[in-house]
């Protein structure tokens, strides 16, 4: 990542357990010392003048002031804790005074900006504004005890900063531009051109639910959904040599954090909350809801516990979990496994869209762990049968780009230089939708998304290998959902139109449920 010029302007106190008047002089040989050692060291001989350096001090009774400036090599409040570490130390040998604690009175940086940098920027602790003018930014730290000052929550402040000022850390990384599109279809004539959940739901092959985002699926859709996803199981996961897993759905904000999804897509994710062990309150609340027939939302909320799981947001999580803190014997890569058990859950707010944008839906994910090089071999696999099973079996039109969002890539921010990275994080393979018009990105939907991690998930999960070669994970998620919405709006509602694979698949096919009077 492009590290900006940066300028630190510190005001610090250090207080020790007693009066340093007495010290005074053997302080004023430290700093003089401390000057042209300790704040240099690291920094490189030709930019010494980005290092670290006390420009002001004085002792008022068992308080040492310090006024300390930098540059980037050596920021403020790293030199401040060496200052701390050395004077803790001598004056308390000499003098028998230890150092108690650090207060940080005034903290600024100010930082060099390109003058096209479009940004804006989140409310983030220790920091207590941020102005921006004549290309910097100016910022003011506050709140800054001893263990933010060890706990580099200053250094993680300014690298979330200065990567908000930057292009997205995916078109940093990937080498060909994010949208471009690798593989087309054939064009193909829709005579069917109505909206598929729509057309569903007065042909009763679906029922909304109530909660938002849900639907009831009837045996007749059930009956296609099931044809799909034998196919993509048998056709790419069975075919490339994947092994069927039961994956949880419910799934720990630890896990969630260690993938970044807590950065990443943090609203976009339904958390979970266990309910406190006091049956003598759920007897009163099940009394209040007897006699009431009124569910006590905000009495019920005050009984849960903090959030501590997530339900499945992108299927693949508990894989990474399952691989973590292991050293994986290098004979028995590549591991690779696939989940069909369950749905996926996201929270879409108010860009919930029928089947085509739900939250809750179904997907087919292929996770494995390999050699880089064989890594991105299976992911490219993965597309490859895809692209066949829609063209050739399916008899889709569809196309295949570069990804532009690959989820762990906006939980990382800026810390693209501590890892290994593909070329391509992500392909994404979008399909028509003829009732929305000509087949463009806005008249199409992503149907699956082929992704390499790198060394992503390996690092944030501590995972080894028993030669200490270098691994990488990948998933394909196959969104049979999505599928389904694209060959119903391709394909529409007439089986005998219906390719022959799915024909021969649907056999014999449900009639519409007739149970209403």
């Amino acid at each position: 990542m492009e590290d900006y010029n940066m300028r630190f302007d510190m005001n610090a106190r250090i207080i020790f357990n007693k009066d340093l008047t007495s010290a005074k002089e053997f302080i004023a040989q430290l700093i003089e010392e401390v000057n042209k050692t300790i704040l240099l060291k690291g920094v490189p001989q030709n930019r010494l003048e980005e290092g670290a350096r006390i420009s002001d001090w004085s002792i008022k009774g068992d308080e040492l002031h310090l006024t300390i400036v930098s540059g980037r090599y050596l920021r403020a409040h790293s030199a401040l804790l060496r200052i701390y570490k050395l004077l803790s130390k001598e004056v308390g040998s000499r003098f028998k005074t230890g150092a108690r604690s650090i207060i940080v009175d005034e903290y600024t940086g100010v930082m060099d900006l390109p003058s096209d940098a479009e940004f804006s920027i989140p409310k983030i602790p220790t920091i207590k504004s941020i102005e921006r003018a004549d290309g910097s930014l100016k910022i003011y730290f506050a709140n800054l005890d001893e263990a933010a000052l060890r706990g580099y929550e200053i250094d993680r402040a300014i690298k979330l900063i200065q990567s908000l000022t930057l292009p997205s850390l995916t078109e940093r990384v990937t080498k060909i531009p994010p949208g471009t599109v690798i593989r087309r279809s054939k064009p193909r004539e829709h005579k069917f051109k109505e909206d598929p959940t729509l057309k569903a739901l007065e042909l009763k092959w679906l029922e909304e639910f109530p909660g938002k985002g849900q639907f009831f699926y009837t045996p007749p859709i059930t009956k296609l959904y099931e044809a799909i996803k034998t196919i993509f199981v048998k056709e790419v996961g069975e075919k490339l040599g994947f092994q069927e897993c039961l994956f949880p759905k419910l799934i720990p904000l630890e896990i969630m954090d260690k993938m970044r999804y807590l950065e990443g897509i943090c609203e976009g994710m339904f958390y979970c909350s266990a309910p406190e062990r006091n049956p003598e309150f759920f007897e009163d609340l099940k009394a209040e809801l007897y006699v009431t027939r009124k569910i006590p939302y905000k009495k019920l909320r005050d009984a849960l516990k903090d959030p501590y799981y997530a339900l499945s947001a992108a299927q693949c999580e508990p894989f990474y979990n399952y691989l973590g803190d292991k050293k994986i014997k290098i004979r028995s890569l590549p591991i690779k496994y696939m989940d069909h058990s369950g749905y996926t859950f996201r929270y879409e707010a108010g860009g919930a869209r029928g089947l085509e944008r739900a939250f809750e839906f179904q997907r087919l994910e292929l996770v494995w762990a390999a050699l880089p090089e064989e890594a991105e071999k299976i992911r490219d696999e993965t597309l490859m049968e895809t692209e066949r099973v829609a063209d050739e079996i399916l008899e889709l039109e569809w196309w295949t780009e570069v990804g532009d969002d690959p989820f762990y890539l906006v939980g990382r921010f800026s810390e693209d230089q501590e890892i290994n990275l593909p070329d391509v994080p992500k392909y994404e393979l979008r399909a028509a939708l003829p009732y929305k018009g000509e087949f463009d990105k806005k008249n199409s939907i992503a149907t699956s998304s082929f992704n390499v991690h790198g060394q992503h998930y390996v690092k944030n999960f501590s995972t080894k290998t028993d030669k200490g070669v270098e691994i990488w994970t990948g998933c394909t998620g196959i969104g049979l959902t999505r599928w389904l919405v694209a060959f119903l709006a391709q394909h529409g509602f007439n089986r005998d139109e219906w390719p022959k694979k799915i024909i021969e698949l649907t056999e014999p096919f449900p009639p519409a449920p007739d149970i209403s009077a």
